[in-house]
């Protein structure tokens, strides 16, 4: 875990939020807890590492956020998805989100709503045959 990770986790530890927007950090307090003043240290050392990560954290969720509406508009009722083999492509996933690898990250969605559709067309199939 990087720097700029550890401090976005200890803040949620100690219940605030780090945001980026417009390129401006800002601390949101929803328990009204203040700022301590080591953290505000570490985040003024870790600025530019804070900010390359919560903007690859808004990257990768648009990206899977894309990936599951996909995947909801091609779900056919009653078809499980939660086998190994999605499990494992999830798997997969996390761990490229993990890596900060855009593209291995787009390939690893990609291969989960193909994996996800070739479920649901086969499970359809079936429904549509006896139709």
């Amino acid at each position: 875990m990087n720097g700029a990770a550890q401090i976005l986790g200890a803040l949620l530890d100690h219940g605030l939020l780090l945001t980026l927007t417009a390129g401006r950090l800002s601390v949101i307090s929803p328990l009204g807890r203040p700022l301590p003043d080591a953290m505000r240290t570490q985040i003024a050392l870790y600025r530019a590492e804070i900010i390359a990560e919560l903007t690859w954290q808004d990257t990768a969720l648009a990206l899977v956020t894309d990936c599951l509406a996909r995947v909801e508009r091609q779900y056919v009722p009653g078809c499980p998805l939660g086998d190994e083999e999605l499990l494992g492509a999830e798997a997969t996933i996390t761990t490229a989100f993990r890596a900060h690898d855009r593209a291995r990250l787009r390939r690893c969605l990609d291969d989960y709503r193909l994996a996800c559709w070739t479920r649901c067309r086969r499970f359809a199939e079936p429904l549509l045959a006896g139709a």
